[in-house]
């Protein structure tokens, strides 16, 4: 119970961030994983307990959604489904110490992608 603190409040800020732009696992994830939870179980965790605030905030925004010129809707909808299928069992089939070795990468990549993902983006056009 010493770290309820810090986990209250990267909660709060990582669902109010995910219900504007996402990227609220950059605040869970850390807190987590120094309120010493492993890091495997801090992802899941993260992961399903800002579902609520991703899910409320695409249905707050969903007006602004717009598909991909020539990819239909439900294109989009297996790649994403499939994308966390397979994201899934790379987790439950990572050994925890690979996990601890690749996750920083991972967070870089993320990083880089949120601060730079248009820039980018118009680059690969």
């Amino acid at each position: 119970m010493d770290h309820v603190e810090l986990i209250i409040g990267a909660g709060l800020l990582a669902g109010a961030m995910n219900a504007v732009a996402g990227g609220g696992s950059f605040v869970t994830f850390p807190a987590l994983v120094y309120a010493g939870v492993p890091p495997i179980v801090a992802n899941a965790s993260s992961t399903v307990a800002l579902y609520p605030a991703s899910l409320s905030g695409a249905w707050e925004y969903r007006e602004y959604i717009r598909p991909f010129p020539n990819v239909p809707t439900y294109a989009m909808i297996g790649v994403t489904f499939f994308g966390g299928l397979l994201g899934a069992m790379l987790l439950l089939f990572t050994s925890p110490a690979s996990f601890s070795d690749i996750i920083p990468w991972l967070l870089l990549v993320g990083s880089v992608a949120f601060a730079f993902g248009k820039q980018l983006g118009n680059l690969l056009r």
